[in-house]
């Protein structure tokens, strides 16, 4: 599926997971395309957050 997500948005995301973080709970992002990683990587979640890629899928596996 697309994601759109504008600056207020990345922004109330980053105050959830920082506050997620500050209650003791472990927040982890699975199944992430690239662009998506770069994306969050960029916003710095990566810090407040544990980011799986998604699996490479091989083209005849």
């Amino acid at each position: 599926p697309e994601f759109s997500i504008d600056r207020s948005g990345m922004a109330l995301l980053t105050a959830e997971l920082q506050r997620a973080g500050d209650a003791g709970v472990r927040v982890e992002m699975a199944d992430l395309g690239f662009n998506l990683i770069r994306f969050f990587e960029m916003a710095g979640i990566q810090k407040l957050a544990k980011i799986h890629p998604a699996p490479i899928e091989e083209p005849g596996l």
